[in-house]
């Protein structure tokens, strides 16, 4: 990785943290710390917006969508359901991470995929 992927890369996860702290903060000091997991599925899924164009990587830009998607609909459907704390906690945490296992199932078969064509292309095995 260059200097200055680097630098981006480091800029990027240091606004992240950042945000996940500032988020947190606010949730709390305003009485609502449930709101805590969808807040911080916001900023992971923002943060894979200048992370898509860093990388030139295009499906970022779908994770970083569906992340967002996910915090939304539990901002809007945690308060619908009238139901305890665990459902503040169980939307952010099952939809990011069947966001987040897509998104590498994806990266794996697409990496799988290049590796067999470099291998017919340079006649590996």
């Amino acid at each position: 990785m260059s200097r200055n992927l680097r630098r981006r890369f480091n800029q990027v996860f240091i606004a992240e943290g950042v945000g996940i702290g500032v988020v947190a903060v606010i949730c709390v000091s305003l009485g609502y710390p449930e709101w805590i997991p969808a807040a911080v599925a916001l900023i992971v899924g923002l943060h894979f917006f200048p992370l898509a164009r860093l990388f030139r990587m295009p499906l970022y830009y779908f994770t970083g969508a569906a992340l967002c998607v996910v915090s939304a609909a539990t901002m809007i459907l945690a308060p619908l359901l009238n139901s305890s704390d665990a459902v503040w906690f169980a939307l952010p945490g099952l939809g990011s991470g069947l966001v987040l296992w897509t998104t590498g199932v994806v990266l794996a078969v697409t990496g799988l995929g290049m590796a067999r064509s470099h291998r017919t292309a340079t006649g590996g095995p």
